[in-house]
């Protein structure tokens, strides 16, 4: 399907992506539980946020209602749910880290090493060429707006089911991540492992550190404040940066050039984990790993609605 080959334009109710909604509905659960690890709510950007959530999400619905445009409905409804999604479960990965389990540092390092990978030796290499460090940091941040950008391009274009799926793909992958984080917290390589200075300074600025004093408050206790106008990404296994590239790859996927395009972004943000990130390559398996065990209950769900005409005719419509 070109990007220019729209789908049916469906009801709203049709394109809800209710595994997005369940995994906001039980971030929420789990947040009202965070007093409880000694957290307290930023109460006036929190209500800011969720006014402007409630606001994307009515427009949605009134669009819906009056049919004027049911792009313009799916385009606001899903930028408000995944700008929800995102603001729950980054709140959440403060408080996976405030728990205050042991780090893992040393068992993932272990692990790298067991599995033969140097991974000093890989930064290094990289670090030869600061141009390249550079591109790599660019594509590593690019990461977050171009999700943003796909949760408004895809249904703008009536790619519907793509907007469906990126969005449900994100929200479970994120509440997934941020929850073996908090089993398995680790500060990641930068902060285990010395690195010298000429490999540092060949890279960007604060690459690997840039979440470090977040973290040592989070984990001393001095922070202890959900404000989602502060939400940094800590969950270092799994890498949901990885996660992140292979939900763009697939959501571009089938469309002209901008598959291609999409698989080339993922293979470089895989790439600048390890730099510009500071994640360990057992991450980034261990996040490798996790999203074949989506693929392949894909694929099951895929021969289940070929397997039923009426299941298939019902979900033709969507």
């Amino acid at each position: 399907m070109g990007v220019h080959e729209t789908e049916a334009s469906p009801a709203l109710v049709d394109l809800i992506p209710y595994r997005a909604v369940g995994a906001a509905i039980a971030g929420c659960a789990c947040l009202a539980l965070s007093p409880l690890a000694g957290f307290r709510f930023a109460w006036g950007p929190l209500f800011a946020a969720s006014a402007g959530v409630a606001l994307l999400l009515s427009v949605s619905v009134v669009y819906d209602r009056l049919r004027r445009g049911p792009r313009i409905a799916a385009v606001f409804g899903s930028l408000g749910l995944w700008i929800a999604v995102s603001i729950i479960w980054g709140l959440l990965s403060s408080v996976a880290l405030g728990l205050g389990l042991p780090l893992q540092d040393a068992n993932l390092a272990a692990l790298d090493r067991a599995l033969g990978i140097d991974h000093r030796a890989i930064v290094t290499f990289v670090a030869r060429s600061p141009a390249f460090c550079a591109f790599l940091g660019l594509v590593y941040f690019c990461a977050v707006p171009l999700m943003l950008a796909l949760a408004t391009a895809l249904p703008a274009f009536g790619q519907f089911e793509r907007a469906r799926r990126m969005l449900n793909d994100s929200a479970l992958l994120m509440a997934i991540t941020i929850v073996i984080s908090a089993l398995v917290p680790a500060g990641g390589s930068f902060v285990h492992l010395p690195y010298p200075s000429s490999v540092l300074a060949a890279l960007p600025p604060d690459a690997g550190m840039m979440h470090f004093l977040r973290f040592e408050a989070l984990r001393d206790g001095t922070f202890r404040v959900l404000d989602p106008t502060q939400i940094e990404g800590l969950a270092t296994f799994p890498s949901y940066h990885v996660a992140m590239a292979f939900i763009v790859a697939r959501a571009l996927w089938g469309l002209p050039w901008l598959g291609a395009a999409g698989a080339v972004f993922a293979g470089v943000t895989i790439l600048s984990t390890l730099p510009i990130g500071g994640h360990y390559v057992v991450d980034i398996l261990a996040t490798c790993v996790l999203y074949l065990m989506f693929c392949i209950r894909w694929q099951k769900q895929s021969r289940t609605t070929r397997a039923s005409p009426q299941l298939h005719t019902s979900l033709a419509k969507v």
